[in-house]
């Protein structure tokens, strides 16, 4: 006998969904609050369901109970939620869609009573049927199983009110031609008698237990292909579409959600991350944070990832991804007394080669990302691997193939063929996000059918840290990742946001000079709620400002704020060092070496060579290493005027910058060859594929219009002389001034800046083969290729750095040293600096008007280590401090920046010691002396700061990190 197809199946089991239901009603709704509600009466003889015919989100209160609504048309299960008890029912939706649109539709709610024993079958046969649609191995005999169940049961009549609902609600989607017979008829005209609800009840009964049977044979024939282990999740935005109010909502709805199923399904187990959302639920929603610590003890509920959001990792400072664990585990220990031993950055956009080692120390076993399957040029070939930083830390890392899956039997065999080590279990997250509430009972009964499922993997719902555990057991099995996981799509995250980096980068170096002074002055100065702020914003949208227009705009102005505020309490604190004398200007160092700066001022220092500028003026002092100096207010020595000239035609003691024809070209006076023979900008079309504010497409450079800029002007003097130039570009200006500042090139743009779709540059054309790059990452160095070899070299063709990169021979090299501008590329020679992007989604107001942007470029001989261009790099990134007032010249730590870099100075969390942290930069074994005035060192920490290990000297390998304890000592 020929059996019904798939689709047939899909069918019948519509029409039987459509003759299950006993009863229906919509429920009548009032206004309460900002809410809406009506009192719930249950007949529990029946099954009894509540159907939100909701486009967007809310929470669905039942006497108590809260459950996530969530929906759109191509989401449905997110409406239903079972009706366990009578009592006050309480509708709360939320302000905006599930994107954060302005509009949020609630059409009508019902509540629907179904045959229980035909709604069971139902659920069972649709699930059983969805599976064999995929698997071709056994779909015949699953097939076989469905069509002799539902044999068992006869559709003698149906009636149109019956449809109506079932077509409505599509709890089991409808043919196509129900959804379209309404444009022609009535549905509710369609006639048919009354359905016998105890026939259908006996009948449903035999198709279940023929449908058991035969998968009980199935299963006792083939048996599960492997182990797939599962956890519950919800991948939530800090801020994107929306802003926190909106966020704060999203996990309350979320884990409201979460509580209400965990008490009802006892092999329920789910993961949150980002550990401000335990914040916000601890200090506005206490009762529920009490449920949350308790589900916690029990291992229902895992905190993961340590951090305190999910950040970016390659654009914040080394300093704020050891900020994220240390605030985000403290938190854990403190209110959790454990830590989160997973490493959990779903949606972050790249992973930086230094994260390896600052997860370890933080804690953390095993990193588990999403991120990896957008890769645009080529498939990253691991679902789990040992990833090794650029220090030799490894830490074993699973990719799983979707932010939240559905339990779909697609998605389930999906995941196990990308699995590639079938000895081990894969790993898969399920779970709607972003207000989805994450798990739904469909999913949980999805669960239930497949776990031991014929022909799918083993399904178990475990712990990230088990499933990590038993990983570890089989490393040897672990191919090796070594370096950055470069992401290979949203590369125009680099160069977003020119104000919103600027801000950052100036916060978190105030940060480390205020925590660096108060720790030397005895100030104990808490920075924790600065610090908690900045890294809020490095959430992973958030600093790669692809956030709405009004997002950005309040980002901008705490950032504002919060520096104002941070400049009050420096300025506050360095004045005590001082005794009033206007005669007098002190001037403040926190890096630990020697400075030889040029500063501009607004008087005249008593016996320097000093260069008038503009209303300023120009001057060299020197500075002690961690330290002051005051030098007095008089006449120069020697006083020049700045001589403005129409010369094309500028030098100081290191270099000649000349504008010869279009060209641009630098000589290395010293070293007696040109360095640069061309700087130029360059203005592309850029029109991404799929993610506009987040691409930038390979295609780009099809459409590229290379500018020289146009002279305008030269000012000259013995201490700096600048070349001037202005460019009229589409609808935009663009100023820009070439300065000679000692030994590097300085560059300011000041840019009208009003294009649509176009990427501009700054292109240097180096007089060099362009061998090698390497570029600075969050505490760390990386090497890039300069030309590719292969495909995974082609995708780099627009990568990030923290504060420099560097393309060089073994003779010479340019670096190029930023303040905010962190998108780069490079070919041969050939160096080239994002400067701004014009997007129009999700903000087309994204960094038009004004902008300012500096950088330094910085020829050299040798290479960047030789150089020592990180040290140059921190020094444009801190600017030297001054107030009138005088003190006596003091020094209280010193650190050769030859060997490695300064990273912060703090007090310890829980003792009254300090916490050195530094990091060996140039890819050396070192050991090192440090000066250090009345402190000695203790021991060493970890970054999370829970541990103390003896020291005897101070030695690091290549690229570590470390974390020294120090005590002071009577004077």
């Amino acid at each position: 006998m020929e059996k019904r197809s798939t689709g047939s199946i899909d069918v019948k089991l519509f029409y039987i969904y459509a003759n299950s239901i006993v009863d229906y009603k919509e429920l009548d709704l009032k206004k309460c609050d900002s809410c809406f509600c009506t009192n719930l009466s249950i007949d529990n003889n029946n099954e009894p369901w509540i159907f939100v015919d909701i486009d967007g989100e809310g929470t669905l209160e039942i006497d108590n109970e809260k459950y996530a609504i969530y929906g759109s048309k191509e989401i449905t299960d997110g409406k239903w939620i079972k009706a366990t008890k009578s009592g006050l029912i309480k509708l709360c939706p939320s302000y905006v869609g599930l994107l954060g649109e302005n509009k949020i539709s609630i059409n009508k709610i019902y509540l629907i009573y179904f045959e229980p024993s035909t709604f069971r079958f139902l659920i069972k046969a649709k699930l059983v049927n969805d599976a064999s649609k995929v698997l071709p191995s056994i779909s015949d005999e699953l097939l076989r199983i469905l069509n002799d169940s539902l044999d068992e049961i006869t559709i003698d009549s149906i009636k149109g009110d019956k449809i109506e609902t079932a077509l409505k609600t599509q709890l089991i989607k409808a043919p196509w031609y129900l959804n379209n017979l309404e444009n022609y008829i009535s549905i509710n005209d369609i006639d048919g008698k009354e359905i016998d609800f105890s026939k259908l009840k006996k009948s449903a009964e035999r198709a279940e237990s023929i449908l058991e049977k035969g998968m009980e044979r199935l299963r006792n024939k083939f048996g599960p292909i492997g182990n797939l282990d599962l956890i519950a999740h919800a991948h939530i935005d800090f801020t994107w579409l929306w802003d926190i109010n909106v966020t704060k909502q999203k996990v309350y709805r979320n884990l409201s959600n979460v509580i209400s199923l965990i008490k009802n399904n006892n092999f329920l187990k789910y993961g949150i991350s980002n550990m401000v959302y335990l914040k916000w639920i601890k200090e506005e929603y206490p009762e529920l944070y009490k449920e949350i610590k308790n589900f916690a003890m029990e291992n229902k509920l895992i905190p993961l990832g340590g951090m305190w959001v999910e950040s970016d990792t390659n654009l914040p400072g080394g300093e704020s991804l050891v900020r994220q664990f240390l605030y985000g585990q403290r938190f854990l220990l403190k209110e959790f007394n454990k830590i989160s031993t997973i490493g959990w950055l779903p949606d972050s956009f790249g992973f930086s080669a230094q994260l390896p080692q600052i997860m370890k120390k933080s804690g953390i076993i095993g990193f588990y990302t999403h991120k990896l399957y957008w890769n645009s040029i080529n498939k990253f070939p691991y679902s789990v691997f040992l990833w090794k930083g650029i220090d030799g830390s490894e830490m074993p890392s699973i990719n799983y193939p979707t932010y939240g899956s559905d339990l779909s039997p697609s998605q389930l065999v999906n995941a196990w063929n990308d699995h590639k080590i079938k000895d081990l279990p894969a790993f898969l997250v399920f779970g709607h996000g972003d207000g989805g509430g994450g798990p739904t009972w469909l999913m949980l009964e999805r669960f239930l059918t497949y776990k031991d499922f014929p022909g799918l993997p083993k399904l178990t719902v475990k712990l990230p840290q088990e499933h990590i555990s038993e990983i570890k057991e089989h490393m040897e099995l672990l191919p090796i990742w070594y370096g950055e996981l470069y992401l290979e799509t949203h590369r125009g995250v680099y160069t977003n946001g020119v104000k919103l980096k600027r801000l950052i980068r100036e916060t978190e170096m105030k940060l480390i000079q205020i925590e660096t002074w108060s720790s030397l002055l005895n100030k104990n100065i808490n920075m924790e709620k600065y610090w908690i702020k900045l890294l809020e914003f490095e959430f992973h949208d958030a600093i790669s400002a692809t956030t709405t227009y009004q997002v950005y705009e309040n980002i901008i102005n705490e950032l504002d704020s919060i520096i104002n505020q941070l400049n009050q309490v420096l300025l506050s604190m360095l004045k005590d060092l001082i005794i009033n004398d206007n005669n007098y200007i002190t001037f403040f160092n926190y890096l630990p070496w020697k400075r030889e700066e040029l500063i501009e001022l607004e008087n005249p220092l008593k016996g320097k060579v000093c260069q008038k500028f503009g209303e300023k003026y120009l001057t060299e002092i020197d500075l002690p290493p961690t330290g002051f100096i005051s030098y007095e207010v008089g006449p120069c020595i020697s006083q020049f005027n700045t001589e403005i000239s129409n010369d094309k035609y500028i030098e100081n003691n290191y270099f000649i910058l000349n504008k010869e024809g279009q060209k641009i070209k630098v000589y290395d006076k010293e070293n007696k060859r040109y360095s640069i023979n061309d700087i130029y900008l360059l203005l592309c079309e850029d029109m991404p594929e799929k993610f506009d504010g987040w691409d930038i497409d390979e295609n780009y450079k099809r459409v590229c219009k290379k500018i020289s800029l146009n002279f305008i002007g030269s000012e000259k003097g013995p201490l700096m002389s600048c070349l001037n130039f202005v460019n009229d570009i589409n609808n935009s200006e663009i100023k820009t001034k070439i300065c000679l500042r000692r030994n590097v090139i300085e560059v300011n743009h000041e840019v009208d800046w009003h294009e649509n779709l176009k990427l501009l540059k700054t292109v240097i054309e180096a007089n060099i083969m362009g061998q090698y790059n390497h570029a600075e990452i969050p505490y760390g160095v990386i090497e890039r290729p300069t030309l590719p070899s292969n495909s995974w070299d082609r995708a780099k063709y627009e990568v990030p750095m923290w504060k420099w990169t560097d393309v060089y021979d073994p003779d010479y090299g340019i670096s190029i040293i930023n303040f905010g501008r962190q998108g780069y590329s490079v070919s041969s020679n050939i160096l080239s600096l994002s400067l701004l992007r014009s997007p129009l989604f999700p903000n087309p107001k994204l960094d038009r008007g004004r902008q300012d942007i500096k950088y330094w470029i910085y020829p050299h001989k040798n290479t960047w280590r030789e150089s020592l261009t990180p040290k140059l790099a921190m020094e444009l990134n801190n600017q030297v401090i001054y107030i009138k007032g005088k003190s006596d010249k003091r020094s209280f730590l010193e650190i050769d920046p030859s060997l490695m870099m300064f990273g912060s100075l703090k007090m310890m969390e829980d003792t009254d010691n300090l916490i050195l942290r530094i990091w060996e930069t140039y890819g050396k074994s070192v050991c090192i002396d440090l000066k250090f005035e009345n402190y000695i060192i203790e021991g060493e920490t970890n970054l999370i700061e829970t541990e103390k290990n003896e020291l005897n000297k101070v030695c690091l390998k290549p690229y570590e990190i470390k974390t020294l304890i120090l005590k002071k000592v009577k004077s």
